[in-house]
């Protein structure tokens, strides 16, 4: 009776320990990947991926989401962010990636797709975001989000390819928002 109580009670361990690395891979609000899963799971098919490669990594922030918070409230600006989720899962294929870097910013990995394909998605995103604004349920409520993107087709450095999008983002930013910036690099480890 002992041991079969301590393989019963190791077993009860084991399950728990494997939903709990499942909670910390998901984000509790959204439920799409956490940062620490998505970029995980982007390094590995970075050290894993022998093909050629033909992909585009996305960063997405939601445009005046402070205002959100402040003028609507914490729960207004979850019911936001659950939109936006939704909108940017709508615009994605079966073979891309999203995640929650945190806050109002997500990751998207667009895989193995040219440079227009890229850009449509991108856009089609950016669309969908607008489209959304009423799933979050708040009067006069405007959703729109900037994105900076990198399309490459060769291996890269993943902290020079976050950099870059990092870079791209901000240049949608500084040129009004509500629009994607876009760039092309073969060689990250030159990007300035």
């Amino acid at each position: 009776p002992i041991l079969i109580g301590l393989m019963v009670f190791i077993r009860r361990i084991e399950l728990l320990r494997q939903e709990l690395k499942q909670v910390v891979r998901q984000d509790d609000l959204t439920g799409l990947l956490s940062r620490e899963a998505f970029l995980e799971d982007f390094r590995n098919e970075f050290t894993n991926n022998e093909e050629e490669i033909s992909d585009a990594f996305l960063i997405v922030d939601a445009d005046f989401f402070k205002k959100i918070n402040d003028n609507h409230g914490h729960i207004a600006g979850d019911r936001a962010l659950v939109a936006i989720t939704n909108a940017l899962k709508k615009g994605i294929r079966g073979t891309d990636r999203i995640g929650r870097l945190g806050g109002e910013e997500f990751a998207i990995h667009l895989r193995h797709v040219n440079e227009t394909r890229a850009r449509e998605i991108a856009e089609r995103l950016r669309k969908n975001v607008m489209a959304a604004s009423h799933e979050a349920e708040i009067p006069d409520l405007r959703l729109s989000v900037s994105i900076g993107a990198v399309f490459y087709n060769s291996k890269q450095d993943v902290v020079s390819l976050l950099t870059a999008a990092d870079r791209q983002l901000y240049k949608a930013k500084d040129n009004g928002r509500n629009r994607v910036e876009f760039e092309f690099r073969e060689d990250f480890s030159e990007a300035a």
